[in-house]
């Protein structure tokens, strides 16, 4: 990886993993792998109707309260991953002056994956 001439933009590209610094690219792309590898969805075949209610509130105080219960259908694990999920992509979107990739680009690949009716495949 070539040098960037903003320290606090190569911080931002990376994350800290186990006390190794690790690309936040790498960690996407484990990311994408393990979630395919699902036979359900993270965000779970039974929630996908909720889950697109969510994206039709318009005020960001009722959206939170209504992932805040979404997300207590989750288990723990599954709560994790998805946390984590959405903080690494918010790392590629936050630098996407550098990782190009804006939210026009990061929907198409993860949508798919985080959430998606039984009868679609990947």
């Amino acid at each position: 990886m070539r040098e960037l001439e903003d320290p606090k933009l190569e911080y931002d590209l990376w994350i800290k993993i186990r006390g190794k610094q690790v690309d936040v690219h790498v960690v996407a792309q484990a990311l994408l792998q393990y979630l395919r590898s699902l036979t359900e969805p993270l965000m779970k075949y039974s929630l996908y109707d909720k889950w697109i209610q969510v994206s039709q509130i318009e005020k960001a105080f009722q959206r939170k309260a209504f992932v805040s219960h979404l997300m207590e259908d989750l288990s723990v694990l599954e709560q994790l991953v998805l946390k984590h999920t959405f903080k690494c992509l918010h790392r590629i979107y936050k630098n996407s002056d550098t990782t190009k990739m804006r939210p026009e680009n990061l929907a198409p690949i993860w949508s798919g994956i985080l959430l998606r009716l039984v009868c679609q495949s990947i």
